[in-house]
C-alpha cells in the first residue's frame, strides 16, 4: 500500500515554542547529586582503572543503568534524578559525566533500520537519535 502524505502533521507552527530557553550548559550540568555520585562511585575507580573505564564500568554495572522513558527527553540532571530516560536523554548523561572526568566527548549518528510502532489504527516509525563516546 501507499504510504498517506503526513507532511502536513510536521509542521513547527503548528507548536507552540518552548515555556523557556534552554542553553547547552544547562543541558548538560551536573546536578548536585550527580556531582557526589562521580565523587563517591567513579572518581576512585578511575584513579585505578581509568576515567574512562570507570564510566563505562558504572554504566554497565547498572549504577547509572536509565530505564527506557519515550515521554520526553530528559537533561542529565533529570535523566539521573529519574533513572529513566529516552536514547538521547542517555547520550546527555553520559556526556556530562565524561566531560565532568574531562574525558574527550564525540557524538555520531546511528545508522540502523527504522522501527515500525502500530497501535489501534496508528503507526509510528522510530529512529535512533545517536550516540556518544568517550575517547579518541
Amino acid at each position: 500500500p501507499v504510504a498517506p502524505d503526513t507532511g502536513r502533521f510536521f509542521h513547527d507552527a503548528h507548536f507552540r515554542p518552548p515555556a523557556e530557553t534552554v542553553s547547552g550548559a544547562a543541558i548538560f550540568a551536573l546536578s548536585p547529586e550527580m556531582q557526589r555520585f562521580l565523587d563517591a562511585e567513579i572518581a576512585e575507580p578511575a584513579r585505578r582503572i581509568g576515567r574512562q573505564r570507570a564510566l563505562v564500568d558504572a554504566l554497565q554495572r547498572g549504577q547509572l543503568k536509565l530505564e527506557y522513558d519515550s515521554e520526553m527527553t530528559r537533561n542529565a540532571a533529570q535523566a539521573f534524578a529519574a533513572r529513566s530516560g529516552n536514547c538521547l536523554s542517555l547520550v546527555i548523561m553520559t556526556a556530562a559525566f565524561a566531560k565532568a572526568l574531562d574525558l574527550p566527548v564525540v557524538y555520531q549518528k546511528v545508522f540502523v533500520a527504522d522501527e515500525w510502532a502500530r497501535a489501534a489504527c496508528a503507526s509510528a516509525r522510530m529512529r535512533s537519535v545517536g550516540n556518544a563516546r568517550t575517547g579518541r
